[in-house]
């Protein structure tokens, strides 16, 4: 009887603080796994997983699988019999000769000098294209019965003022092969030809 009440005794007396000091146990147990489980989140961390370097992995880092394909017996680079990408000489180019005047080592003119070979530099490129214009003139002529019969015009020159075939097939490749708009297939026309062309031109094109 007396252990009952002493046991009573202390419930009645201590019940609140024995609630808050389990209370307080429990948070501190709860932050403790808390810091348990980011200390082994950090410990788990490498180059792999992670934005750090590889020389911060430490020992117990995975390491990168070696490669297992074994050896193709191939040389590297390109394999003989494939076609090569190097630009191609001409066979009969351009000739500019360029002749030294004085020595590089003494000074002396060397105008009178006799060859000794010369090193061979080729150059490929694309003529500076530019528009011109051709004026095609009908004469006319009256005959002694009072008729009078112009010159036929050629193919291709259907008014006063036209754009020729080189200039018509360009427009054509451009919107029709290429897809470009018309707008700016003209842009284009105009920067690399200086031709002011005008989107009428790519009608016939579509």
């Amino acid at each position: 009887m007396a252990g009952f009440l002493l046991v009573a005794s202390f419930d009645d007396a201590s019940r609140e603080d024995l609630l808050a000091l389990i209370g307080l146990q429990q948070r501190v147990i709860d932050e403790m796994r808390e810091e348990i489980a980011e200390l082994k989140r950090r410990l788990g961390m490498n180059s792999r997983n992670s934005s750090l370097p590889p020389s911060s992995d430490g020992p117990a880092a995975p390491k990168k699988a070696k490669a297992t394909r074994g050896k193709s017996g191939r040389r590297p680079g390109k394999q003989p019999g494939s076609a090569g990408t190097t630009l191609a000489g001409a066979e009969h180019p351009q000739v500019v000769d360029h002749v030294p005047d004085a020595c590089g080592g003494c000074g002396a003119g060397l105008g009178r000098a006799a060859s000794a070979g010369a090193v061979r530099r080729q150059v490929t490129d694309i003529p500076r294209v530019s528009t011109f214009t051709v004026e095609q003139r009908l004469h006319r002529r009256r005959c002694a019965c009072g008729h009078t019969t112009t010159a036929p015009a050629p193919a291709g020159v259907d008014g006063a003022l036209c754009y020729g075939p080189n200039l018509r097939a360009l427009a054509c490749y451009l919107v029709v092969f290429q897809h470009v708009p018309a707008e700016r297939a003209a842009l284009l026309i105009a920067d690399v030809t200086g031709a002011q062309v005008s989107t009428l031109v790519f009608r016939g094109s579509r």
